[in-house]
């Protein structure tokens, strides 16, 4: 579901609910999170968490046809279900009163929430959490992509790339002729690249690069996430010989010398976010 704060903006009002949060902590059995609880509740303790990051379900509101307050109430149903399956694998549920000011020092410290609901995984690794981003249609899909990310091994933090990084706010690499035998052919570590165009002209592939970057955010540690732009260049022939628009492959962990694999699964955006999850699981193995 995505975050909902920019709603504050819609009229005219149309109130789903009252003096509620979005999540109700006794139904849902959910533990309340503070700025006082946090460090000694989550990431000083063992076990896993998912964090919604919570807000009044007064600030929601809808546009005339209703469709935003029938998409919160949808995700909100299929996320609760969720909740029952994850602590059946062990995760403990949290929430965090994303509208209270005396969370903000606590909500600072994690600056990929930028609005309620957000979920957030405290898993393997407490000092590297991943924001879950993806929308998904069942609580089994849900708890499935939860347990997928907590399994996924950290990436060590080699040599590779130290002279390059992701883009400024983002989490893909900009790649090119210049870097991308150093930042991905030299590296261990898996690459899922991208080979795009921009402009008018290439709307879809604009609204994939997107999602593509939307799928960085969230497997971030796990896969790393390369963007090749389409143009004058000795690589593109080697990997996209058809100079495909929005061609993605996946290098897998360790030596990269044979050829990568085809991620064909199209273009358009909602095949990219249902799609790329599976497909790297069965991947990464």
């Amino acid at each position: 579901m995505n975050n909902v704060l920019f709603l504050l903006a819609l009229l005219p009002a149309c109130y789903l609910t009252q003096d509620t949060m979005i999540y109700n902590v006794q139904k849902n059995g959910l533990v309340v999170l503070t700025k006082d609880n946090f460090k000694s509740t989550v990431l000083d303790q063992h076990g896993d968490w998912l964090v919604i990051f919570d807000g009044d379900m007064k600030l929601v509101r809808c546009e005339i046809q209703k469709t935003i307050c029938d998409d919160v109430k949808n995700s909100v149903k299929v996320y609760e279900e969720a909740f029952v399956g994850l602590k059946a694998i062990g995760f403990k549920i949290g929430r965090v009163d994303f509208v209270d000011t005396s969370n903000r020092g606590l909500i600072a410290n994690y600056p990929f929430v930028k609005g309620f609901p957000s979920y957030v995984i405290f898993g393997k690794n407490k000092d590297k959490p991943i924001l879950f981003r993806y929308k998904m249609n069942t609580a089994k899909e849900i708890v499935n992509m939860v347990k997928f990310l907590n399994d996924q091994p950290l990436l060590a933090s080699g040599q590779c790339g130290r002279n390059s990084g992701p883009s400024p706010g983002k989490s893909t690499y900009e790649l090119s002729d210049d870097n991308f035998k150093e930042v991905v052919l030299q590296c261990q570590e898996p690459w899922l690249v991208v080979f795009y165009a921009s402009g008018d002209k290439f709307s879809q592939c604009n609204m994939y690069t997107k999602k593509f970057e939307e799928a960085a955010g969230t497997m971030l540690n796990r896969v790393k996430f390369g963007k090749f732009h389409l143009g004058l260049s000795k690589l593109v022939p080697i990997y996209n010989p058809g100079y495909v628009v929005c061609k993605t492959v996946f290098f897998r962990a360790g030596d990269k010398s044979g050829p990568p694999l085809d991620y064909n699964h199209g273009i358009a955006s909602e095949g990219f976010s249902r799609g790329i999850v599976p497909w790297l699981q069965g991947q990464l193995g």
